[in-house]
């Protein structure tokens, strides 16, 4: 899905992920601002956690690395038995 942005604008994208925030579960909107910002907070509330795409890109690469560890784990714990 292209996004297109126009400078010193933001353009929100809402999801339907879901977070618990302020004894809530509540939808989690993307906030993408220009040159490299991407944003995500609560719908309903107003505090918006920022990171830049490189950091989202190593986050994601981390989770990924994470999960073939812990599937590779669990097949070699499975063949000892």
């Amino acid at each position: 899905m292209a996004v297109r942005l126009k400078p010193g604008k933001a353009k929100q994208i809402f999801t339907q992920g879901q977070v618990r925030e302020a004894g809530k579960y509540r939808d989690v909107v993307v906030v993408m601002r220009l040159p490299n910002l991407i944003g995500f907070r609560a719908k309903g509330c107003k505090t918006i956690y920022w990171l830049t795409v490189e950091a989202c890109y190593y986050k994601a690469v981390e989770a990924s690395v994470a999960l073939e560890k812990r599937e590779k784990q669990k097949l070699k714990k499975q063949k000892g038995k």
